[in-house]
């Protein structure tokens, strides 16, 4: 009963904040968190198995095409509440230990320093058509 209780919460958490990043969601998807529960039950309950963002897409209920923007955008939405979730190169997980976490900080972290030195050649490009 109580993981009733739990689920019940952790769904009314979910509502999104930006309705137009989901515009190709369907509506139902989207209202109260939608099928972003499901991405979390599948990641949990097959940990830790890695799914791909369209099997989790096929599954969840979420479009199936291109690198499927939605799925990726819910699992942002999900870590942003506090769940768990990694991802890598065998694509999202449920993290199993804090230093699945760590790790995936880590990793993240130096995405983000190749981001800034990416970003600092962007800005040099700009000055030379000063």
């Amino acid at each position: 009963m109580a993981v009733l209780l739990l689920l019940s919460k952790m769904d009314d958490e979910l509502a999104w904040s930006d309705d137009a990043v989901y515009s190709s969601v369907p509506e139902k998807l989207i209202s109260k968190g939608g099928d972003s529960l499901r991405i979390v039950k599948l990641l949990k309950e097959y940990a830790p198995k890695s799914f791909t963002a369209v099997e989790i897409a096929r599954y969840a209920g979420y479009p199936v095409r291109g690198s499927c923007v939605e799925v990726r955008k819910a699992i942002t939405i999900l870590l942003e509440k506090g769940y768990p979730l990694v991802s890598g190169a065998a694509g999202f997980k449920y993290a199993q230990r804090k230093e699945d976490l760590t790790d995936y900080l880590l990793s993240l972290e130096n995405r983000r320093k190749g981001l800034d030195r990416r970003i600092r050649g962007v800005e040099r490009a700009i000055g030379r058509f000063d």
